[in-house]
């Protein structure tokens, strides 16, 4: 009897098949996501290994932030007047000094790249620790729990790898202040449940977030939002709240005022105002196309992930008791509240690109893998998330879909996508080990490591330049001939206008230092074949091409004349400035200046600060007999002097011309003043209304001379 007992079967109830139905969409969803897992944990351990192997990596990343480091680290500050030192990027300084710590113990080109990639690998571990969410007891259950989520952290790996420009693998500084600060603002629930512990890691994490990189300002944002929220639906006293929001705001502060007492007005100027100088070539609007394309993939996942929650009837509930995993997901949706207007402000500055979004879509994929944490437990949304998986590995798969889809500007990269590792030239570090001082525009700091000394990288440069600066520093080492060796600068129209941020600033500055190298330094002959080899740097957007490289010429200093080229010029008590055009304008004594020469058809000199209204008296002079030069008085006033006509036009818009014969080498004074209502006729002399903002104009070859007297500020 117990034999026959023992082999009778008891009927499979509809519990058993849910059950086996729910087991079996747990160990898909915990399996799938390692489709993507392989493969990615392979494309970076291979990075990792090549970088290892490098001895002097160069990773297609013209920036130069590797450069700050190396300076930092022989000592010299980043934040200090261009006129007279090395100027680092426009950043905060906590990636460049990690860098810059790094080279005490020994000193490495991919120091950088490794901490990059050790704050990827820390985002990608908050991924996994969010997702991780065993559904029960059982060394089985934590397992596939494990693997559920270290797959899935890979997944997002991979979401965030479909951002173009997102820096997984470069010397940038992005990755580690979102891991820095995305850490931190995941800390700030526990902080406000009464955890000092975290207070003082959410406190830390999100100071060190932006003083990595501004942009993580975002995240101390959405931390002080979520904070008010949080006290005013009465989850938290107010006798939490507010230290910790206080906290998170005076740490700031200090830091503010420790950079101001360090390094004077330096760092404020380069880190903050000088990029807020620079031009904004996109409306908030024209951000918002490439901005959904770049993140259309962590978005989906995320959405269908926590939509197939909210749908499921237990979910729900489940949903409902999730206190600590809710704040979770509140805080990170109170991110992209606050990131998104922020990354599309961001966006609108020149030379930006869609990495203004990898915050964003760090925020998306730890909102998916909370998601995924949730949904392994239940057999529908475990389902979705398998199939989403599957999509996305179809879609990396197909060259006909990624091609498709890359129309609509979604860009689906390859799961193994490592990271370019390539050797500076040898040529370049052999002669610079040898005590030869090189300048090359992407590989500038060729002769710390010995010096000391390095000089502002074409990336610094253009960033520089762009925003208001003067790069005197490289200026007078390359008139003082302090180099055997330099490579001229791109100056094609793209970088040219790049750096004149648009026409806001001096335009020309990269073929105006190619003049003065090519016053100074000679074309190498013959051409030592490593050396040419040399001027082509490969990079994402395409190679930087140097256009010729060159060796010191002996002798005498040639052109000393191009020393009193550089401004701003002080003309009658106020700053002057090169603009249009841009070209060499110098000092040609006291109060004066003359166009000596210039690429363009003209060139053109303005008040620093148009916006001041002034009087006084100009004279303008052709005393070579050619060109024509032209005051334009702010308030729409011209005088041009002719010299081929021999003659002064005096005109305003809307009001008529009027002309008289003058002797361009005699020239024409104009006279700015508070009295005059109405212009003189046009003579040796012309009297006009106090103006506010004043340009001069000459033409190409003109060597037009302007004379500028005392001016003077005036109300209207």
């Amino acid at each position: 009897m117990g034999a026959a007992a023992s082999l009778y079967a008891r009927p499979v109830t509809g519990a058993d098949r849910s059950a086996r139905t729910a087991a079996g969409a747990r160990v898909a969803c915990s399996l799938a996501p390692l489709l993507f897992a392989v493969p990615v944990a392979l494309a970076i351990g291979e990075t990792a290994l090549r970088l290892a192997g490098e001895p002097h990596p160069y990773f297609w990343d013209t920036s130069g932030v590797e450069i700050d480091a190396h300076v930092a680290g022989a000592g010299a500050g980043l934040y200090q007047d261009p006129d007279r030192g090395y100027t680092g990027l426009l950043y905060t300084p906590l990636y460049a000094l990690s860098g810059a710590t790094l080279d005490q113990v020994v000193f490495w080109d991919g120091w950088l790249v490794l901490v990059t990639m050790a704050a990827v690998l820390a985002l990608v571990a908050l991924a996994a620790r969010l997702a991780y969410r065993p559904t029960g007891p059982g060394a089985t259950e934590r397992g596939l729990a494990t693997m559920g989520a270290i797959g899935i952290a890979l997944v997002v790996w991979w979401l965030v790898a479909c951002v173009p420009f997102s820096f997984l693998y470069s010397p940038r500084p992005d990755q580690l202040s979102w891991a820095l600060g995305l850490g931190g603002l995941l800390a700030v629930p526990a902080a406000m449940r009464g955890s000092n512990r975290h207070a003082a890691l959410a406190v830390a994490l999100l100071a060190a977030a932006f003083w990595t990189k501004q942009t993580a300002l975002a995240c101390t944002l959405a931390a002080v939002g979520w904070i008010v929220v949080e006290a005013v639906r009465g989850r938290v006293s107010a006798r939490r709240a507010v230290p910790l929001g206080l906290a998170l705001g005076g740490v700031h502060l200090a830091l503010l005022a420790t950079l101001e007492l360090t390094t004077g007005r330096w760092g404020r100027f380069l880190m903050f105002e000088l990029p807020a100088g620079e031009t904004r070539v996109r409306g908030l609007g024209a951000g918002l196309e490439p901005m959904l394309a770049a993140l259309a993939p962590a978005a989906a996942l995320a959405a269908l992930t926590w939509a197939a929650v909210a749908i499921d009837a237990r979910g729900r509930r489940r949903l409902a008791d999730s206190g600590e995993h809710n704040s979770r997901a509140g805080i990170l949706i109170c991110f992209l509240v606050v990131a998104i207007p922020l990354a599309l402000y961001f966006f609108q500055k020149q030379g930006t690109a869609p990495n203004q979004f990898v915050g964003i879509a760090w925020a998306l994929g730890l909102l998916a893998a909370l998601g995924f944490g949730r949904a392994r437990g239940r057999p529908g949304p475990a389902v979705v998330v398998v199939v989403c998986v599957l999509a996305f590995l179809g879609l990396s798969e197909s060259e006909r879909a990624r091609a498709q889809l890359a129309d609509l500007s979604i860009g689906l990269v390859a799961k193994r996508t490592s990271g370019i590792v390539e050797p500076i030239p040898t040529v370049l570090r052999t002669r610079a080990a040898r005590g030869e001082r090189i300048y090359h525009p992407v590989f500038s700091g060729l002769g710390v490591r010995r010096s000391g000394a390095a000089y502002i990288g074409h990336s610094n440069l253009q960033d520089l330049l762009a925003g208001g600066g003067r790069p005197g520093h490289l200026a007078r080492a390359l008139l003082d001939r302090r180099f055997q060796l330099v490579y001229a600068f791109e100056d094609g129209p793209e970088r040219s206008a790049y750096a004149s941020a648009y026409g806001r600033r001096e335009a020309d500055f990269p073929w105006k230092l190619n003049e003065v190298i090519r016053s100074r330094y000679a074309p190498l002959r013959p051409p030592e074949r490593a050396l040419d080899q040399a001027r082509t740097v490969p990079g994402p957007l395409g190679p930087y091409v140097s256009p010729g490289v060159f060796a010191r010429r002996p002798g005498p200093e040639p052109a000393p004349w191009m020393r009193s080229c550089f401004g701003p010029f002080d003309l009658g008590g106020f700053a002057w400035e090169i603009r249009a055009g841009g070209g060499f304008w110098c000092r040609a004594g006291r109060g004066r200046l003359v166009l000596r020469r210039t690429r363009a058809s003209r060139s053109e000199v303005q008040l620093a600060d148009m916006d001041v209204r002034v009087v006084g008296t100009f004279r303008l002079t052709l005393p070579r007999g050619r060109g024509e030069v032209a005051l334009h008085a702010g308030d729409g006033w011209r005088v041009t002097l002719s010299a081929e006509r021999r003659e002064v036009v005096l005109e305003r818009p809307g009001t008529g011309t009027a002309r008289a014969r003058v002797d361009p080498d005699a020239g024409v004074s104009i006279v700015l003043s508070s009295a005059t209502r109405a212009p003189s006729a046009p003579g040796r002399r012309i009297a006009l209304p106090a103006s506010r903002g004043v340009t001069v104009t000459a033409t190409r070859g003109s060597e037009a001379v302007l004379a500028v007297g005392r001016l003077e500020p005036t109300e209207r």
